[in-house]
């Protein structure tokens, strides 16, 4: 229901920043990487680019009358969503079962139990197995949002912010070795080549030998800006734009990462091992089929040379080896070749150079996963430590 859909997105951009709100009661800083209303935000959901690095997932389901019920259907927004935070790598997930106020019996707790069980039978479906806030909210009348709501008595448990102060706070990951995702690079007269991104993880400092991959080229960085302003070091998240002494702009481009050149510099993937989940169709994944991949901020074509293993959603365990197809709602261990140049990292290494998806504008199968392996080139393959 997008025009429904739409008018919640109203009521949501009243309440807070579309890009970010402080919690007025632990003072955490969320930023929002997806708003609810635009039907083409699904599709950016299934782009790793759009997706990023996001630590948890807030799903948010209707209890109005039949989209609750749309939404859990086999390609329904809501399983979707669930695949997808999946998949990507969000650790913790949070439900909001909207639109209490619109239900055929409003404020209802028959209706609050029956989304309630239906979304955590999603949620366990695909392997988020710890327990999970499952909060009813009208944000009409600000209903449990930020505190327990008397027109739901019935309800006791957490306001939605009290959920979501409730999460473990994630870790910065300042001492990993640096990645820098490069969006884009450009010459400055009387400065030279500015290469401007994003910093994944580690830390950037001025000073540091730096080289970019794929490519090789190497140099030490001259200076380092965030946000528009001069600083010694950029720490995980900031937007960077940085400037290094022997590299040209024409040795920079859209896609590749930056990273120290004597600890664990990153590289040029020959193949990669990959865990691979199918959202939807037409038609199903065989070897040798080459889909254009979102990496970070790169898109590469890529070939899957071999279809390894089908897996439970649930476990990770083997359903079959060396299956022939996979199909919408399949997951499984899949063989990737790069038919361009691209760099990536296992995902537990580096979550951000290791997690991929189709790009929203291609109209084939819909396909999200992770790097279990890299094979770099002219090396021996690394997998995730045990």
């Amino acid at each position: 229901a997008a025009e429904e859909d739409r008018d919640y997105a109203k009521v949501f951009h009243a309440a807070a920043s579309p890009a970010a709100f402080r919690s007025q009661g632990s003072g955490r800083l969320y930023v929002v990487k997806e708003e609810p209303g635009d039907p083409q935000k699904l599709k950016q959901l299934a782009t790793a680019s759009f997706f990023g690095s996001a630590e948890l997932a807030l799903l948010a389901v209707s209890a109005a009358p039949g989209e609750l019920e749309r939404g859990l259907e086999a390609e329904g927004r809501t399983r979707e969503h669930a695949v997808l935070a999946r998949a990507l790598g969000a650790a913790r997930v949070v439900v909001a079962v909207t639109k209490m106020d619109a239900a055929a019996n409003p404020l209802s707790q028959a209706r609050y139990q029956e989304a309630r069980e239906a979304v955590v039978g999603v949620l366990r479906a695909v392997g988020f197995m710890e327990e999970v806030d499952v909060v009813p909210v009208s944000a009409t009348g600000g209903d449990n949002l930020t505190e327990l709501s008397s027109r739901m008595p019935w309800y006791t448990g957490r306001s939605l912010m009290e959920a979501l102060d409730a999460l473990p706070a994630p870790e910065r990951p300042l001492a990993a070795p640096l990645r820098v995702t490069v969006q884009e690079a450009y010459h400055l007269d009387g400065v030279g080549a500015v290469a401007v991104g994003c910093v994944e993880q580690g830390t950037l400092r001025l000073g540091t030998q730096v080289q970019f991959a794929p490519g090789g080229a190497k140099g030490k960085v001259k200076t380092v800006d965030v946000e528009g302003s001069a600083v010694r070091e950029a720490y995980p998240q900031d937007s960077v734009s940085f400037v290094v002494d022997g590299v040209g702009v024409e040795d920079l481009r859209r896609g590749m990462v930056a990273s120290e050149a004597e600890r664990s510099p990153a590289a040029e993937a020959e193949s990669f091992l990959a865990h691979v989940a199918v959202l939807r169709g037409p038609g199903e994944v065989r070897a040798g089929f080459s889909p254009v991949l979102v990496v970070h901020s790169a898109q590469v074509p890529c070939c899957f040379q071999e279809l390894v293993a089908r897996l439970d959603r649930r476990n990770g365990e083997t359903l079959e080896e060396k299956p022939a197809a996979l199909r919408a709602g399949d997951v499984g261990l899949v063989r990737v070749r790069p038919e361009q140049p691209l760099c990536v990292d296992v995902h537990a290494e580096c979550p951000r150079l290791g997690q991929f998806a189709t790009p929203p504008e291609q109209k084939a199968l819909a396909l999200v996963g992770v790097v279990l392996e890299v094979q770099p080139r002219g090396a021996q393959p690394t997998a995730a430590a045990a």
